[in-house]
């Protein structure tokens, strides 16, 4: 089972890194510095359906992947809220890809789609963020774990930092959110080789 899981957290991380990295060249004009990453998926998007399909998708490997990662680890309220927390983060991702937001996810008169969009993109990271901080301290002192605290730990103030910076307000906002990205996806790697070399014993 850690090695199912342990490959589901490498395929979230191979497709949403694909989609972040290959998705611009599809859309002339695009700037990975300073546009969301959902505004390739939005409406009137080069190639918005497919992208959000792929948002989809990968929602439904994040939410399996946090979800079984708890069977790996002995039972504490720490830690289990925090896995919870990061597959809520998976639902808010989730939300995201079926309800597109209007096209470059403008925020003059936004239809109820982009709001839907807003509201469970905004409260997934939130509770990523969140799982985050509790997921490194319920790794603290725990045998075969704790040697992640650290990067955990890391991942979670870059990602606290990155996060207000993600308002469209900022104008390098598409930088911030790929950097809060880039925290989330450095943690599951580091979980999913932690898991796959436990499976190996």
């Amino acid at each position: 089972m850690n090695r199912l899981t342990a490959m589901l957290g490498i395929a979230y991380v191979a497709v949403m890194a694909g989609v972040i990295l290959i998705g611009p060249l599809g859309y002339p004009g695009y700037s990975s510095l300073h546009q969301h990453i959902s505004e390739m998926g939005a409406t009137g998007a080069p190639h918005g359906p497919t992208i959000s399909a792929l948002f989809i998708a990968t929602s439904v490997l994040l939410i399996a992947f946090w979800l079984l990662f708890l069977r790996a680890l002995p039972f504490s309220a720490m830690r289990t809220a925090g896995v919870i927390l990061l597959a809520i983060n998976g639902l808010g991702l989730l939300g995201a890809g079926v309800y597109a937001c209007d096209f470059e996810c403008a925020r003059n008169d936004p239809s109820v789609a982009q709001q839907l969009h807003d509201l469970f993109g905004g409260l997934g990271y939130l509770s990523g963020v969140l799982g985050l901080f509790m997921l490194a301290l319920g790794l603290r002192g725990l045998d075969g774990w704790s040697r992640l605290f650290p990067l955990v730990m890391i991942c979670a103030g870059v990602a606290a930092l990155s996060l207000p910076l993600i308002a469209p307000e900022f104008p390098w906002h598409g930088a911030a959110q790929r950097m809060l990205e880039t925290a989330f996806m450095t943690v599951i790697v580091a979980v999913a080789m932690r898991l796959w070399r436990s499976s190996a014993r």
